[in-house]
């Protein structure tokens, strides 16, 4: 017997003790059927069921959506959901392959891509598509400088926005990149080709609007001689620290903690591994880190864990288990993408595998550490990419 939260794709959630069998024949039902269950078992439930009055609601945050890609065979497709209630209210659909999705800062636009296609923009208000770029891969919106940037290997597209057209093409950055909070800098690791060690230390810093390499900085080997690769970065909200998320040479993943205004390492953490993803949280207290773990759910192996760390010390606060909560032994919560909304009031964290069976995305009360609600797609699908943006 488990404590769980059961979701019916567009309905509401409601917690329950419930044995695994029960759950599993709830998620795999269809969408009518799961919010006919979620219904039922409302009525029922805050009379005689325990947790329906927890007394630590996260705070809601209306003015924001999720998009979130949920993978499926042979379609696809990236599901909009409300912030406010954690439900999806709309689906772009006819996306095939693995897609990706990301969102404007500003809400206007979010684009997603497909394996080997051209990203699509489309209109947040609408939900119509606006735009092809000529490049697969995830763009960056600059909506303040009327960009967007597609980083290349070879080189970057940019695009002007609104409109979508091509502009030039920068010789660099040559890998995703990010916006330093703040500033009118993106930052990439700037490798010529995958598997140079060498370059997956080093992180550069572009002005964007008057196009030049301003910065960079390389995260160097530990007393130790362990040295460090760059896989996913982000920044505090002030854009003073960056966090990154990679391997150890010889040690899996870590976690490390940088000033960008003393050039020191704050902090270094063993992890496990596989690699994740990481974000600070609004205030800039902590830092959110996914360790995916085991492709089995009942194995002992490497764990299925987000961990909690002080964005100063690198201390581990706490972590949030990601086991047990699966509504199939063989199908693990393996977590990937961690979105805050700005009033840091949870964490939207998706899960996917390409090998297991419907993958939720996890919502977290920040305060008390306790998964609140798991919300699945249609479609017996998986969520993977997630991004956040205000409400157009």
């Amino acid at each position: 017997m488990r404590t769980k939260w059961i979701c019916a794709g567009k309905g509401d959630c409601m917690e329950n003790t419930v044995k695994r069998s029960h759950v599993r024949a709830v998620a795999r039902a269809g969408p009518v059927l799961r919010a006919l269950t979620g219904v039922a078992l409302a009525l029922l439930g805050c009379a005689v069921l325990e947790g329906c009055d927890k007394g630590i609601d996260p705070k809601p945050t209306p003015k924001y959506l999720l998009y979130a890609t949920m993978n499926g065979y042979p379609t696809g497709s990236i599901a909009v959901i409300d912030c406010e209630t954690d439900s999806v209210i709309n689906y772009v659909k006819n996306m095939s392959g693995n897609p990706g999705v990301v969102a404007s800062p500003d809400g206007r636009y979010f684009a997603a891509l497909a394996s080997g296609a051209p990203s699509q923009i489309f209109d947040a208000a609408t939900r119509m598509p606006v735009g092809l770029l000529a490049t697969p891969g995830l763009p960056l919106f600059l909506p303040d400088a009327g960009l967007l940037l597609c980083p290349r290997e070879e080189s970057t597209l940019v695009y002007d926005i609104p409109g979508f057209t091509l502009r030039e093409s920068w010789p660099r950055p040559r890998d995703a990149a990010e916006r330093v909070p703040g500033q009118q800098q993106v930052a990439a690791v700037d490798w010529r080709s995958w598997g140079h060690g060498e370059d997956l230390s080093k992180l550069v810093f572009f002005d964007y609007v008057n196009y030049r390499a301003v910065d960079s900085l390389i995260i160097e080997p530990d007393s130790q001689g362990i040295g460090f690769q760059i896989i996913h970065f982000t920044f505090s909200p002030d854009g003073t620290r960056l966090y990154a998320l990679g391997g150890q040479t010889g040690f899996g993943a870590g976690l490390v903690g940088y000033d960008l205004r003393t050039r020191q390492v704050l902090f270094r953490q063993q992890m496990y591994g596989p690699y994740g993803s990481c974000q600070a949280t609004p205030d800039g207290r902590e830092v959110w880190a996914t360790d995916p773990g085991y492709p089995i759910e009942d194995s002992p192996g490497l764990p299925q864990t987000i961990f909690i760390f002080d964005a100063y010390t690198g201390i581990l606060i706490d972590t949030v288990s990601t086991r047990g909560i699966s509504p199939e032994p063989y199908w693990p919560i393996a977590a990937r993408e961690i979105r805050i909304p700005p009033d840091g009031s949870k964490a939207y964290v998706s899960c996917g595998d390409f090998f297991t069976g419907p993958q939720p995305i996890l919502v977290i009360s920040t305060a008390t550490r306790h998964i609140e609600r798991l919300i699945f797609g249609d479609f017996e699908t998986a969520a993977w990419w997630i991004d956040i943006a205000p409400r157009p």
